[in-house]
């Protein structure tokens, strides 16, 4: 009852909004908001309706309020519908990658694969540079087991797209599938910094304290086992520079078993400030490090640290947060207002 009592207030609203606004970009403007407000809300039937009444009064944005209702028709659940709501908006000039992306998932989750992937595809001609569709097509060729096919996608995603979250996650899995830790281990923490809401994130936090404990084995003599698929990517100057800061930063450290956080961030520390001291940060460019030393000096770096392990390390956070929680909350602040800048 509730739920018509809702649908029902939309519709008047729609209806008032359609007498006394023709072409009020104002209004449409709030019908626009309250209809995401409303998705968000998981109230897809009052989204659409408000949607549909929307559409009437300002046609000239079909294209955005397709996308709008083929987007909670998708989220409903109804992929017949989303599908009929964006192939209608991919008629008009000002659809965007998202609607592309958008409706080869929704083909994807109705179990039409080939129909997903052709829409991937055919949206990257329209726009060559879309982070969301490479990942649409790498998604698709990991499920089908072409991992190598899928790598190439989520790193042609990155290197077009870089502020595109998912292709670093995408492509770090498959690094740490393939062994290639090193790379996994920066392009899996740079999508962290990038998307730290994402569900991959607290798995990624576990992943990377695991192989920063199994690589560096504490003893008198520190030692590095770090994993590279070949040898041509291990004798890579940027791998070697890498090991060679890395043996660096662990020199002088002892103790054994397990590396503690604390030790860890020290570990980390001392690798940021050997990789700009050599200047290796002028012929070989990464963006984490760069932003690891961004941390450095502005005082954040334990904080992020012990953040970007807490799913790995639940207990060391929590203690830590005893002490540190002004800390943790300056490091919020600074982190919401500093995004690392992919690259």
């Amino acid at each position: 009852m509730k739920k018509v009592i809702v649908l029902t207030l939309i519709c008047l609203l729609a209806c008032l909004a359609r007498v006394s606004a023709q072409g009020d970009t104002t209004l449409v403007a709030k019908n626009l908001r309250l209809a995401r407000e409303l998705t968000d809300r998981g109230l897809y039937d009052e989204s659409i309706a408000l949607l549909d009444a929307t559409d009437e009064i300002d046609p000239a944005r079909t294209a955005l309020y397709s996308y709008e209702r083929g987007y909670a028709q998708f989220l409903k659940g109804d992929y017949p519908s989303a599908i009929r709501s964006l192939s209608r908006a991919l008629r008009f000039r000002d659809a965007s990658d998202s609607v592309f992306r958008l409706l080869g998932d929704c083909y994807l989750f109705s179990g039409d694969i080939d129909m997903a992937l052709e829409t991937y595809i055919g949206g990257l001609q329209d726009f060559p540079d879309s982070g969301r569709l490479y990942y649409g097509i790498g998604k698709i060729r990991f499920s089908d087991g072409e991992y190598g096919v899928a790598l190439d996608c989520f790193l042609d995603g990155l290197y077009h797209d870089p502020a595109w979250g998912e292709n670093w996650y995408g492509a770090a899995a498959i690094q740490f599938t393939r062994g290639d830790e090193m790379f996994g281990m920066i392009n899996g923490e740079t999508a962290i910094c990038l998307e730290p809401a994402s569900e991959s994130s607290a798995a990624m936090g576990e992943l990377l304290l695991e192989t920063w404990r199994k690589d560096i084995v504490l003893s008198e003599r520190p030692t590095i086992h770090m994993i590279f698929s070949n040898e041509a990517e291990a004798g890579s100057p940027f791998a070697k520079a890498y090991l060679e800061t890395l043996s660096a930063a662990v020199r002088g450290i002892s103790g054994t078993g397990a590396t503690d956080i604390p030790v860890l961030i020290e570990i980390r520390r001392r690798f940021v400030e050997e990789w700009f001291s050599k200047g290796l940060n002028a012929t070989h460019s990464c963006a984490l490090f760069d932003y690891h030393r961004a941390l450095i000096e502005a005082g954040h770096f334990e904080a992020y640290n012990y953040w970007l392990f807490s799913a790995g390390d639940p207990a060391a956070f929590a203690s830590w947060r005893l002490t540190g929680g002004e800390a943790f909350e300056a490091f919020e602040r600074w982190f919401d207002l500093n995004p690392i800048i992919a690259q």
